[in-house]
């Protein structure tokens, strides 16, 4: 079994920064993509774009290692 991890300050771990920063790069893309063709955001609709920025959160705060910045 792991041990916690004991963060001396307020600031977020890693986990939270990529998490971020993953879901921003993949929202700004689905608007980029919208509005450069607004019949492929017409078609994608709002949930799979929900479902996209969930999964650019997830993936790479699954993926960083779990320490204070």
């Amino acid at each position: 079994m792991s041990q916690l991890v004991n963060q001396p300050t307020l600031t977020p771990t890693r986990k939270w920064n990529f998490g971020a920063l993953g879901s921003a790069i993949v929202i700004a893309a689905i608007a980029g993509l919208t509005a450069y063709d607004p019949a492929l955001g017409a078609a994608w609709g709002p949930v799979i774009g929900a479902i996209a920025g969930a999964l650019g959160f997830a993936v790479p705060a699954y993926v960083a290692k779990n320490r204070a910045v």
